[in-house]
C-alpha cells in the first residue's frame, strides 16, 4: 500500500537519545494504530546540552551525571549547532500538515521521587502536598506544570519533575520559519520511562503476581523498570553506561541481580530489551544467564506493521520510547496507558485554536448583534445611572438635614426624660411634707416662747412620728417643750455639766405626727 494511501490522524514521536533523534511516524487508520515509518537522525548537540542557569540542588552539590555543560570535541560553536539542529527539525517535518508531536524525556531532563503514601488526599488537595514534599529536598522553586505524579499500586506516589526538557520545544521555535507560523501541537510530552512502561502493558498480557523487567540501554545511559503484574512497581537509579561501553550487558546483568536482592523478587518472569540492545545481541547473552525467564526485545505487537519485513521486530525495539508516546497521542484515553504530562502550561494553553466552520461564522454574527445589543443598553443604563446618582445626591443632603434634626430631637427628649425623673423624685417626696413643714415650725415657735434650751438632734419613726434631743438650763421648762405636741411622751432627764454649767438633757418623742 503506497504511503499516501494512508489516510487518517498523525502522530511523529521523537525522542533523542544522546546525540541521536528517534523518529516515528503512527497514523490511526480504520481503526488500526499503524506504524508509517521510522528513523534515528544525528544532532549537533544533545537537548539537555542547551545552555542554561544552573540549578541549586539541596546540600549544594550537583547529582552525578546530571547536566553536562561542556560541548564534545570537534561540535561548532552554539549558535552554528543550533541552526544545525533546527534545520533537521525542519527537514523531518517540511510539507508535513495535520499531525501532532509527541515526545519523551529522559534523565537529565527529568528526574523521579518517591513519597511513601498519598497522605489520604486527592485531587489539588494531594498535588499541593507533593509540591510542598519536594520544596524540602530542593532550594529552586518548581513550577507547578513542571511536576506530575502517578499512584503506584503498592500505595505510593512516583513524581516525575520536569528539571528543564525545552530542548525539543526549542528546536521547533527556531525551525518554525521553515514550518509555520505556529510551532505543531505538542499532544504528549512525557517521562521515557512511563511510555515503556505503556508500551509494555499495551502489548502484553501479565499475571497478577509476575515481575517483569523492561531494561532499556541506551546511547550513554540505561534503565531497569519493573512491573509486578501489569502495574508499574519500581524505576531503578539510573545507570550511567550505555552502549559505547564494552561491559554494558554484564553492568545490566548485575544490576538486575542487585534490584532483584532489594526488592525481595524471588523470580523474575520475563525481561524486555529496548534501545540499542538489538545491537548488542542483548536476547543471546541473557538467554545464557537466565535459563528459565522469558527474554525478548520490546517488539509493540499490536501495531500493524505490515508495511515492513517480518523480522522488523527486533529493530524497531530501539525505537520503542517514540513509538509508545506516539501510540498514546493517536489514543490518549486508552486505559492501558499512564497519562503522566509535563507539557509547560504557556504552550498548552498556546496551542489552544478556535477552528471556524458555518456554526463558528453564525456565532461570530450572533456575538456581533449581541455586542450592538449590549452597547445600546449600555448607553441607556447609564443615563439611568446618571440620573438615579442626581437623585440620590438630594436624598442624601435630605437625609444629612434629617439626621440633624433628629439629634435635636434626642437633645430634647433627653431633657424631657430628666425633668420626668425629678417630677417622679418630687412626687414621692410630696407625701408627707406638709406635715413635717407644720411639726417643724410648730417646734422652733415653742423654742423661741420658752426659751432657755436648745435642740440637737430631730429624726422620724416609722410611725410617722418623730424624736427630739436636746438640752435646757433649767428643769422646769423641759415639759414645756415636750408639751407642745398631742401624745408626746418624755422619755428622760439627765443632768450634765458643760463649762462649769449645770444643763439638763432630755429627750421626748411624738407618737405621730398630725397633717
Amino acid at each position: 500500500m503506497a504511503a499516501k494511501e494512508l489516510k487518517g490522524k498523525r502522530a511523529f514521536g521523537i525522542f533523542t537519545d544522546g546525540h541521536e533523534l528517534k523518529f516515528v511516524e503512527l497514523v490511526a487508520s480504520r481503526h488500526r494504530i499503524v506504524l508509517k515509518s521510522f528513523k534515528t537522525v544525528t544532532l549537533a548537540r544533545k537537548m539537555e546540552e542547551v545552555p542554561v542557569h544552573e540549578p541549586s540542588f539541596a546540600g549544594g552539590e550537583v547529582p552525578s551525571g546530571s547536566f553536562d555543560f561542556t560541548a564534545p570535541a570537534g561540535v561548532p560553536e552554539f549558535g552554528r549547532e543550533q541552526e544545525s539542529d533546527s534545520a533537521i527539525i525542519a527537514e523531518l517535518l517540511a510539507g508535513e500538515k495535520r499531525y501532532v508531536i509527541a515526545h519523551a524525556l529522559a534523565e537529565p531532563s527529568i528526574y523521579y521521587h518517591v513519597l511513601e503514601s498519598d497522605f489520604g488526599l486527592k485531587g489539588e488537595k494531594l498535588r499541593k502536598r507533593i509540591m510542598a514534599e519536594l520544596k524540602t529536598i530542593r532550594t529552586v522553586e518548581l513550577a507547578s506544570d513542571a511536576v506530575d505524579y502517578l499512584k503506584l499500586e503498592e500505595g505510593g506516589i512516583l513524581c516525575a519533575v520536569r528539571e528543564d526538557g525545552m530542548g525539543l520545544i526549542r528546536m521547533l521555535e527556531s525551525a518554525r520559519p521553515s514550518i509555520g507560523k505556529r510551532i505543531p501541537r505538542i499532544a504528549t510530552y512525557e517521562p521515557a520511562d512511563v511510555a515503556l512502561a505503556n508500551l509494555v502493558r499495551a502489548n502484553y498480557t501479565f499475571a497478577f503476581d509476575e515481575v517483569t523487567v523492561i531494561a532499556y540501554i541506551g546511547l550513554e545511559t540505561s534503565r531497569l523498570i519493573f512491573l509486578k503484574g501489569n502495574h508499574l512497581w519500581h524505576i531503578a537509579p539510573m545507570i550511567s553506561e550505555g552502549a559505547d561501553s564494552p561491559a554494558i550487558l554484564n553492568t545490566i546483568y548485575s544490576r538486575i541481580l542487585l534490584e532483584q536482592d532489594n526488592l525481595a523478587v524471588a523470580k523474575v518472569n520475563r525481561i524486555l530489551f529496548a534501545g540499542e540492545s538489538a545491537k548488542l545481541g542483548a536476547r543471546e547473552f541473557f538467554l545464557r544467564q537466565f535459563r528459565e525467564v522469558e527474554i525478548d526485545y520490546l517488539i509493540p505487537k499490536k501495531l500493524d506493521l505490515s508495511r515492513f519485513p517480518p523480522d522488523v521486530g527486533p529493530q524497531l525495539s530501539e525505537y520503542a520510547v517514540p513509538i509508545a508516546s506516539a501510540w498514546r497521542a493517536l489514543q490518549p484515553g486508552y486505559e492501558k496507558f499512564y497519562t503522566l504530562d509535563l507539557l509547560p502550561t504557556y504552550i498548552r494553553e498556546g496551542q489552544k485554536t478556535f477552528k471556524l466552520g458555518w456554526h463558528g461564522y453564525l456565532l461570530l454574527l450572533l456575538l456581533f448583534v449581541v455586542t450592538l445589543f449590549f452597547t445600546v443598553q449600555i448607553a441607556s443604563k447609564a443615563q439611568k445611572i446618571k440620573d438615579k446618582q442626581s437623585l440620590l445626591a438630594v436624598k442624601q443632603s435630605q437625609l444629612i438635614e434629617t439626621r440633624r434634626i433628629q439629634m435635636r430631637i434626642d437633645s430634647l427628649n433627653a431633657v424631657r426624660v430628666k425633668y420626668q425623673a425629678a417630677l417622679a423624685l418630687y412626687d414621692s417626696l410630696t407625701p408627707g411634707a406638709n406635715r413635717w413643714s407644720k411639726a417643724i415650725s410648730h417646734l422652733t415657735r415653742g423654742v423661741e416662747d420658752v426659751n432657755a434650751l436648745w435642740l440637737t438632734d430631730l429624726h422620724s419613726t416609722p410611725q410617722d412620728g418623730m424624736v427630739v434631743n436636746g438640752f435646757s438650763i433649767y428643769r422646769s421648762r423641759i415639759p414645756r417643750i415636750s408639751n407642745l405636741f398631742e401624745r408626746s411622751t418624755l422619755k428622760q432627764v439627765t443632768v450634765q455639766k458643760i463649762r462649769d454649767k449645770i444643763v439638763y438633757k432630755y429627750e421626748f418623742d411624738v407618737e405621730k405626727l398630725e397633717d
